[in-house]
């Protein structure tokens, strides 16, 4: 199964890393509109905002992880919510013409 099919098929991204950069695999995962429960490490809490795409949780944090997944199960609402926050972030966010125009922007001021 490829990633675009695995996300398709999936309620939530869960990603309890121990170490990451600026994580792709969030920002895929926030593109294809899936709340996320997700590690406090590297650049992850810059692009998660807890409690509202995602819960952000402590490394190594059992009892955390589960109740952010416990949450996002139980509460469709919310997945719905936090989903439509994630696509609207990336479209606002991260795609390549936002990206490059702030990089433009960043050269012109320096």
């Amino acid at each position: 199964m490829d990633k675009l099919a695995a996300f398709e098929r999936a309620s939530i991204f869960a990603l309890p890393s121990y170490s990451e950069g600026f994580s792709r695999a969030t920002l895929e995962a926030m593109a294809a509109g899936l709340p996320l429960v997700v590690t406090r490490v590297g650049a992850v809490p810059d692009i998660v905002d807890d409690g509202v795409n995602g819960f952000v949780v402590d490394p190594g944090d059992v009892a955390q992880l589960q109740a952010g997944l416990d949450k996002l199960l139980g509460d469709p609402a919310l997945r719905a919510k936090m989903s439509a926050a994630n696509r609207k972030r990336c479209e606002e966010e991260f795609l390549a013409e936002c990206v490059s125009s702030r990089l433009v922007e960043t050269i012109r001021s320096v």
